[in-house]
């Protein structure tokens, strides 16, 4: 067989070395393209947990809250809704509103007027330690109710 015999042959065979070569390429490009998607989005919902701690440990700092905290909290965490499955965002909405109770009960035992001792005042003071405790508990609440969210290895 004569050399030119063989030129159809070999421009069929580069013509599919060429095609699977493009091919590895596109799954190549695909794969980056899942994996750079994953780290955005783990980005993004670390930002939402970082606020979130940020705001726990400012209460456990000072031993209270305020409005504008509460609601830099809120605002920092509103992205919640489109980043994490329904528990999340209901979870940080019920922080919310355990921080303005938390505002409430510090204002009725330091603000002006203060609760004047006696049973109401106890009582208060019984709301805000209870309060505050809960707040201290989210420490170990948070790696679990994130955890699935933010492990790199089952990233969803």
């Amino acid at each position: 067989m004569s050399d030119n015999a063989l030129l159809p042959y070999f421009s069929i065979f580069l013509t599919l070395i060429i095609g699977a070569a493009a091919a590895w390429l596109a799954y190549l490009q695909h794969k980056t393209n899942a994996l750079r998607l994953k780290h955005e989005l783990f980005e993004r919902r670390f930002q939402v947990y970082v606020a979130f701690r940020t705001f726990l440990g400012g209460i456990m700092a000072e031993g209270k809250t305020s409005h504008g905290a509460c609601l830099t909290m809120l605002r920092e965490t509103s992205q919640a809704e489109f980043l994490f499955g329904p528990e999340i965002p209901k979870y940080l909405l019920s922080a919310y509103q355990k921080g303005l109770d938390l505002v409430e009960s510090h204002r009725k035992l330091d603000g002006v007027p203060r609760l004047p001792v006696g049973e109401e005042r106890s009582q208060v003071a019984h709301e805000n330690a209870e309060q505050l405790k809960w707040f201290g508990n989210q420490y170990t609440v948070l790696p679990k109710l994130f955890g699935k969210y933010l492990n790199l290895t089952r990233l969803k």
